[in-house]
């Protein structure tokens, strides 16, 4: 089969940092195993993510054709300038110039034998001062008064840093607006590009952000419609200044779009089949591929055999990774040293219930004395509310924040966890943090949605679930799941055997029984109208 595959992203998306990016990553590959011809239509900042995610997933990428552009953005490329790395200026070499000239100044001064002279020095070192340098000059004005010369290199040493945060806020304000306006304008051109290809058996969208794709004509479109997060939960999103013009594509993607797929029965029917009327042969609901984790931490038995190391070698490696985690987020002075912790991997969203997690941790810590750590993969510093509520309580040692972590260390951080713990409100599908974490040893308590229930109540695991509403509800159940972790994992074990089924080649078939039906509809539909 002919796939082409359309991503619209901005720049600033980073495609294997969050689990839908992974989840990409695996049904690329599924793909390509199952020898389709892939061709990816993206933007030419995206190639490089693109490429890292391909190279973790084993994805040759000399098999896949790519349709972008040849030049890049003019602001893409201001940005490029302005956010280069700059090698570090050393402000010792300034401070130790200035005092030299101090020195020299005032051994000089001191030796004029009358006001003229003193005057002629003056001058004579001004005009040097502007020649070399402005903070030689400044130094040279003020003369022995060195504490104001020492005030006024402090000022100047700031001025970089001045600098660069300007450039922060000028990033934080202006260039997400002209990124906007930037990719849609790279959108128009790809997709004029697309049409003008070879006919595709299928354009697969992997998410509803880019209504522009209901103007492909060489191809079937099919769009994955993974959730609508903004609408569901708009008062948390309301200070984000792309909000209302993302809802307007979001529902204007879901409106125009014929065929679609979700990762779970509930989403195809509430949103696709109730609230957007869409007709049921059209939809398909396709489950996640196992995202497991224990690939990362895979050692050969034979290391350990030939280096004689006792005890388990995976194990040592993963506490390794978590340790150097730990060091980096400023937490512990060494590796090596780490307590027991409840972790959850996530973004900082307004659905994902951070808060209340954090109030469930401080309920145990504080009131029950049960001494674990809470570690989290969001920055909590991008939702106020979260991060001043850590502050007042005086958490900042407690609940520690390893963001950005790559997925080996992602997969340590799962292994060496006593607990995973997901409180979200609201999902596409059933949550990835159940499969990775049971793929490292790792059992789960999660939150009670539709999403969840819809896969745990058919496996009797309905105990494992709590009202993420309620916080002293999720403290009970962490409580109950730490007493009871031996216990819990051997009742997760079958579910998660099933789930691992569900390799990226198997989902990849189940996504081309898909396309191939909303292929021949859309064909029968064509002919249906003289098209």
């Amino acid at each position: 089969m002919k796939i082409g595959i359309f991503l619209g992203y901005e720049p600033q998306v980073t495609l294997g940092k969050e689990g839908l990016g992974r989840y990409l990553g695996g049904l690329l590959k599924g793909f390509q195993d199952l020898d389709n011809e892939l061709t990816i239509a993206c933007p030419h900042w995206t190639l490089k993510t693109l490429k890292s995610l391909s190279k973790e997933f084993l994805i040759d990428t000399d098999r896949v054709n790519f349709i972008t552009e040849k030049n890049e953005p003019p602001v893409w490329k201001i940005y490029q300038y302005l956010t280069r790395p700059r090698k570090p200026v050393d402000r010792r070499f300034i401070h130790r110039f200035i005092k030299k000239q101090i020195d020299i100044a005032g051994e000089h001064l001191a030796k004029a034998s009358n006001l003229g002279i003193f005057l002629l020095w003056i001058c004579f070192y001004a005009i040097l001062g502007l020649i070399l340098t402005p903070p030689a000059l400044l130094a040279l004005l003020v003369l022995q008064i060195k504490k104001l010369v020492l005030f006024v290199v402090r000022k100047l040493g700031n001025v970089p840093q001045k600098l660069r945060n300007g450039i922060r806020g000028l990033e934080n304000r202006m260039f997400p607006q002209l990124f906007h306006q930037m990719n849609e304008g790279v959108i128009e051109r790809l997709l004029r590009r697309i049409n003008h290809a070879p006919a595709f058996d299928v354009w697969f969208v992997p998410s509803i952000f880019w209504p522009q794709v209901s103007s492909i004509r060489n191809g079937t479109v099919v769009i994955n419609a993974p959730d609508l997060l903004t609408q569901e939960f708009p008062f948390g999103f309301a200070d984000i200044y792309s909000v209302p013009q993302t809802m307007e594509n979001l529902r204007k993607t879901l409106e125009e779009g014929t065929y679609f797929i979700t990762y779970c029965e509930y989403l195809r029917q509430t949103l696709l089949l109730d609230q957007y009327g869409k007709e049921a042969q059209n939809t398909k609901a396709i489950a996640h591929v196992n995202n497991a984790m224990d690939r990362y931490l895979y050692i050969e038995p034979r290391l350990k055999e030939q280096n004689n190391i006792p005890g388990n070698l995976s194990d040592k490696f993963a506490r390794m990774l978590v340790a150097n985690a730990l060091r980096a987020a400023a937490r512990i002075p060494h590796a090596g040293h780490t307590r027991h912790y409840i972790f959850y991997s996530s973004q900082i969203r307004y659905s994902k219930n951070i808060l209340n997690l954090i109030k469930a941790y401080e309920y145990l810590l504080r009131k029950k004395f049960v001494h674990f750590q809470l570690l989290l993969t969001a920055n909590l510093s991008q939702q106020a509310e979260v991060a001043n509520y850590v502050v007042e309580h005086r958490l900042e040692n407690e609940v520690i924040c390893c963001y950005n972590v790559p997925a080996q260390t992602l997969a340590a951080l799962y292994s060496c966890a006593d607990l995973v713990v997901n409180p979200t409100l609201y999902e596409g599908g059933f949550p990835f943090t159940f499969g990775e974490g049971m793929s490292v040893g790792t059992p789960s308590i999660m939150s009670d949605i539709p999403q969840v229930r819809d896969v745990l109540e058919p496996a009797g695991l309905e105990e494992i679930m709590f009202d993420p509403y309620d916080w002293k509800a999720i403290a009970e159940k962490i409580m109950w799941a730490l007493e009871h972790r031996d216990e819990l994992y051997e009742k997760e074990l079958p579910l998660y055997q099933q789930m691992e089924k569900r390799t990226s080649k198997v989902v990849a078939a189940e996504y081309m029984q898909a396309f191939e039906a909303f292929i021949a509809l859309d064909r029968a539909s064509r002919g249906k109208n003289g098209i």
